[in-house]
């Protein structure tokens, strides 16, 4: 068993390890720690695992190995812990937040972040997993220094519930139903990010109607908004071919941006096959 094989080699590491990426396999049938008793589960923990090496890492990835523990007691704390990256489709924070009190860049994945619009199951899940997380901080608080989160996609992001600022906020990819949901206003609301970086999936209708992407820098969380970074990504979907029409789609940007009061800097990035489109439309401006 691999992962009984992690918690019994990591702990006898005798060099003082300043990074660690460690890696359960997601997709064991059944799933790992229902094998477990529940004496058993805080003893696979990443933070469990790790503990002798918590005064020298700096940077922690984990893959699928955060247990799931309900009642928890406080694990060590690993004071230098600055970059970490979870990846769990339920992830439960609190954990990681009282552990890694200084953490300054946060990244997450989720497999469930591929398929968001998949059944009703697994939006109850997806909710609950959030409400746990936003009612854990509120009871105890949450990260005070994090500068920057990564994430490929807003449900990544939805699932940690972060109460906390997130000056830097970089989202790789935002498609209709995360707009339709209001998954996105309400980590953008939370996030208050100042430089909000994001890839459309699909163009153009997800800038229009009532909940697109010119409505979404209309509402409070984006007002902070200072840089503006937008990739149009050679994958994404046009749907009317290479005929979209980019100047509507820019003019309704520029309104949008208009009433963004801190905005300094807009950063454009469009990948092949729509620069040279790209271009032209912009010379007309």
């Amino acid at each position: 068993m691999s992962e009984k094989l992690v918690r019994d080699m990591v702990p006898e590491l005798r060099s003082p390890l300043t990074a660690l990426n460690l890696e359960y396999n997601p997709f064991s049938d059944p799933p790992f720690e229902e094998t477990l008793r529940l004496d058993q589960l805080r003893h696979y923990h990443p933070l469990s695992i790790c503990q002798k090496l918590a005064p020298t890492l700096e940077r922690m990835k984990c893959r699928f190995c955060t247990i799931h523990i309900v009642d928890y007691a406080p694990f060590p704390t690993y004071p230098n812990v600055r970059y970490l990256k979870l990846d769990d489709d339920q992830p439960r924070l609190m954990p990681w937040i009282d552990a890694c009190p200084n953490v300054r860049h946060l990244s997450s994945f989720t497999l469930r972040g591929e398929w968001p619009d998949i059944d009703e199951e697994g939006e109850e899940i997806w909710d609950e997993t959030r409400e746990r997380n936003l009612s854990d901080q509120r009871a105890h608080g949450s990260w005070e220094h994090l500068e920057e989160y990564t994430g490929s996609s807003v449900l990544e992001l939805y699932l940690l519930g972060l109460t906390c600022r997130i000056p830097k906020l970089s989202i790789g990819t935002i498609k209709a139903i995360d707009l339709a949901s209001l998954r996105l206003n309400a980590v953008l609301a939370e996030a208050r990010p100042i430089h909000f970086a994001f890839a459309p999936e699909r163009l153009p209708s997800i800038f229009e109607g009532e909940h697109g992407i010119v409505a979404l820098l209309r509402e409070p969380g984006a007002s902070y908004i200072e840089t503006l970074e937008l990739q149009l990504p050679d994958w994404a979907i046009l749907e009317d071919g290479y005929a979209t029409d980019f100047e509507p789609i820019l003019r309704k940007l520029l309104d949008a941006i208009a009433g963004l009061p801190q905005l300094s800097t807009l950063e454009l990035t469009f990948h092949k096959p729509y620069l040279l489109e790209v271009r032209q439309v912009v010379g007309g401006l």
